[in-house]
């Protein structure tokens, strides 16, 4: 119980984050909050959609994120 209560903050931390990496704001975490759908929205969005490719209305990309990119392409 302890150790669930200590991740909740860096949990909503990461989905935040995710949810900026594809361009939308950082209040549809709760969408999770919605029975049944909502986690599965919460899932596709932050585990299967990419994100924003270069700037979006949140910044640029992390350094590291612009250079692991071509790697990957070349692959």
């Amino acid at each position: 119980m302890i150790a669930m209560l200590l991740m909740i903050w860096p949990a909503l931390a990461i989905q935040a984050k995710r949810w900026h990496d594809v361009d939308k704001s950082a209040w549809w975490i709760l969408i999770g909050l919605v029975p049944a759908v909502g986690g599965l929205i919460a899932l596709v969005f932050n585990g299967f959609i990419a994100g924003t490719p270069g700037s979006n209305r949140f910044g640029p990309p992390p350094a590291n994120a612009s250079v692991a990119a071509p790697a990957m392409a070349r692959s």
